[in-house]
């Protein structure tokens, strides 16, 4: 790396704060689990977009997780691979974490499974800052123009936010569970621009 170039990976505080609250409610074995599974999700994306020619200028840790910035992606083909690219690794890992729980008993391989399909369902909801929302615009993109995915992108956000804040006030209120209420505020924030 030449002096002055930008880093490969960007800490930013905010990482500090997701990784202390991820240990504070859930525990140090369970938010390191965690964290090598957004890992290998990752990778899974840097991959498809390796694959497919572009440019990874960076990689930034954040409050809100992980986001790959790129020199852009020239096709609603790519933008779609790449989206699913991410969820497909977590879907594979949770199979493999899945069998070697059971051929070994492991209580932590078996944690690690249901972290990764909950990754996995996580992501492909269809709300744009998540795998889920990137791939249902691309593909409407593709196949219905940029107007109509932009519409529809639009409304889907609108509609997993309200389900996730609503989800997250009730779990809030009925349980006092208060952790999915936050997640859920903060990807409505990110879907509506705020």
């Amino acid at each position: 790396m030449s002096p002055g170039r930008d880093r490969p990976v960007e800490l930013l505080p905010g990482f500090g704060v997701l990784w202390g609250a991820a240990v504070l409610l859930l525990g140090t074995r369970t938010a390191a689990a965690l964290f090598v599974s957004a890992v290998f999700h990752e990778v899974g994306h840097i991959a498809a977009l390796r694959r497919q020619g572009t440019e990874i200028k960076k990689v930034r840790c954040g409050a809100s997780g992980f986001e790959i910035v790129t020199g852009g992606i020239t096709s609603a083909g790519g933008e779609l691979a790449a989206a699913l690219a991410g969820p497909a690794a977590s879907l594979a890992l949770f199979f493999a974490s899945a069998l070697a729980a059971g051929l070994t008993g492991s209580a932590l391989l078996r944690q690690t499974a249901g972290l990764n399909l909950l990754l996995f369902a996580f992501n492909m909801l269809p709300a744009s800052p998540l795998d889920g929302g990137k791939a249902l615009s691309a593909a409407c993109g593709r196949y219905l123009g940029d107007g109509a995915a932009a519409k529809i992108a639009r409304c889907a956000d609108v509609d997993v936010c309200a389900a996730l804040l609503l989800s997250g006030i009730y779990l809030a209120a009925a349980h006092g569970v208060f952790a999915p209420l936050i997640a859920a505020f903060s990807l409505a924030m990110r879907c509506c621009n705020c």
